[in-house]
């Protein structure tokens, strides 16, 4: 049997490979842009909160603040092997063809692909950004301590007055809807419904999407919006993985690859799971479980999880929390869980739609809103986010810390009762009034909510035989997601990534399959199919076709 010669190893499938180069692009730039918006939404947070102290520490030569940015500089994470590595990359980026034409290849070869060299370049680059962000890294960590506060929301709001608690979400929803609607109109919306009808019907994601949906989801979340943030993530990996996809000069099914490539790696990189980010893609985004889709997504899964863990942390901010089953009788505990959390995302689901129909105008009596100008919705969205916080201020925000608190079993019982419908209500104002956010993030801290409150009430009537309420926490994270998206693998496969623990499977495959069946019963659909159904036009319309008299 004849070895291919050495020159024959050279020559592959062009676009199979740029496709992979690609999505290890995409896959950088989505950790990148999670870093990034993390330490946003701490500055931001810091700004609205402690003004006069960030200011302080900033412009007045605060020595604590110049000894902590010191000391945090000196033990970053600087790995100058990536520095090493992106000028390697580049420099042999612009060596490829010259080294093509010495080796004398008569035949089309990587070596010669343009699209190829371009994507290695971005590659490159990408790598070298990682200094920039992680010194703001720094920065945002030595302000916590010279601005005297402590880390996270809640405790910037137990130390500012509750006033605040309304007027930052007020003007933060008005700074973000005059910027959606006279600046970047393209930055509006969850993030993950576009991707998917990007997908779908083959249309570009606007490449100023990378810059301004970050951005304003940052200041959205930063200033108490309750949405997540792995939304504008997904968005902006699309945005940049169809920008290559168009440059390139790819096909639709290449491109289709790389936007879904971009979306797991957003989910990857904000939740650092990226096993159920892949999982997320084929099974949402693209709805194609085969080969030639699985390695790109994968790889950008992994490149997107190693990046952003260099700037956020090796543990993520979703606390990692211990599993283990009591009673074999509990499975069936955790199918009555999964139920409840399949009405939870049915409460979730009709939670959106009729928040988007109310500040439209079309329901609860708000015919007025509908003459309200669309740049001032956001502020009134955030006006009735901050009210909802003055009975709980958990509400603001994205809620890593009360999540985590619930994992921990470190909440009563009425605490977790009365978050999870106020909750639901600041989630549907945030994302009803137009403000930029994630509508995924939302359903896994409603999952937690309910199954700590079911855990809770369980534990309690049979002590011996079942687990602690952050188990059920845990668990109902996963099943309420499976039940909103209608993807129970991946509310499976992200919990088990969480908890590391095997245990956790089965009861996880008995709620998150009821919770899922209990969705598509009731509704029909996922909180995304849902939202592209109501914003297809009529049967017999076509797009832009004026209705009739």
């Amino acid at each position: 049997m004849e070895l291919p010669s050495a020159r024959r190893l050279f020559v592959l499938p062009t676009e199979q490979s740029t496709v992979t180069v690609v999505a290890a692009v995409v896959g950088v730039f989505a950790g990148l842009a999670t870093g990034l918006l993390a330490n946003f939404i701490v500055i931001f947070q810091l700004l609205f909160f402690r003004t006069g102290a960030v200011l302080r520490a900033l412009f007045l030569a605060d020595p604590t603040f110049r000894l902590a940015l010191k000391g945090e500089l000196g033990h970053a994470p600087w790995h100058l092997e990536y520095l090493a590595l992106g000028g390697v990359v580049i420099g042999l980026a612009w060596l490829l063809r010259p080294l093509a034409g010495r080796l004398g290849f008569r035949q089309p070869s990587i070596l010669e692909d343009r699209r190829l060299r371009f994507a290695v370049v971005l590659l490159g680059f990408g790598l070298l950004l990682y200094y920039p962000l992680l010194a703001l890294a720094s920065l945002t960590r030595s302000l916590v301590p010279a601005a005297g506060a402590s880390e996270g929301l809640m405790a910037l709001l137990a130390e500012s007055g509750r006033w605040r608690w309304v007027l930052v979400p007020t003007l933060g929803g008005l700074a973000v809807g005059l910027l959606v609607t006279y600046v970047a109109p393209v930055a509006g919306g969850h993030g993950v419904v576009e991707v998917i009808q990007s997908v779908r019907e083959d249309q570009r994601v606007p490449g100023r999407v990378a810059l301004w949906k970050p951005l304003l989801a940052g200041l959205t979340i930063a200033t108490g919006g309750s949405c997540g943030r792995e939304g504008p993530v997904v968005q902006m990996g699309a945005a940049v993985a169809s920008m290559l996809g168009r440059r390139l000069g790819l096909s639709r099914q290449s491109r289709a690859i790389l936007i879904a490539s971009g979306a797991a790696a957003g989910i990857a990189a904000s939740f650092n799971a990226p096993i159920a980010a892949t999982t997320f893609a084929l099974e949402i985004v693209l709805g194609d479980f085969g080969v030639r889709a699985f390695s790109p997504i994968v790889l950008a899964a992994v490149t997107a999880t190693v990046t952003a863990r260099s700037l956020i942390g090796p543990g993520g901010e979703i606390a990692r929390v211990a599993y283990a089953m009591v009673s074999p009788w509990e499975i069936a505990a955790y199918g009555v869980l999964g139920i409840c959390c399949g009405f939870g995302s049915v409460a979730y689901a009709r939670t959106l739609h009729y928040a988007e129909e109310f500040f439209a105008g079309h329901r609860f009596g708000g015919k007025c809103l509908a003459r309200l100008p669309r740049a001032a919705r956001p502020m009134l969205g955030g006006a009735i986010v901050g009210v909802i916080a003055l009975g709980s201020p958990q509400v603001l925000g994205n809620g890593y810390e009360t999540m985590n608190a619930a994992l921990f079993a470190q909440l009563s019982l009425g605490t977790l009762l009365l978050i999870f419908p106020l909750k639901l209500l600041a989630s549907g104002s945030t994302l009803g009034s137009g403000a930029p956010g994630g509508s995924f993030f939302p359903a896994v801290f409603l999952g937690a909510m309910l199954g700590g409150a079911f855990g809770t009430v369980l534990h309690v009537i049979a002590p011996a035989s079942t687990g602690g309420a952050g188990a059920y926490a845990a668990v109902g994270m996963g099943a309420l997601v499976a039940g909103a998206t209608l993807a129970p693998l991946t509310g499976i496969l992200m919990i088990f990534e969480l908890t590391g623990n095997y245990q956790v499977v089965p009861p996880l495959m008995v709620a998150c399959g009821l919770a899922a069946v209990t969705m598509q019963w009731l509704v029909g659909g996922s909180i995304y199919s849902l939202k592209i159904a109501r914003s297809a036009p009529p049967p017999g319309k076509l797009l832009g076709e004026p209705p009739t008299a």
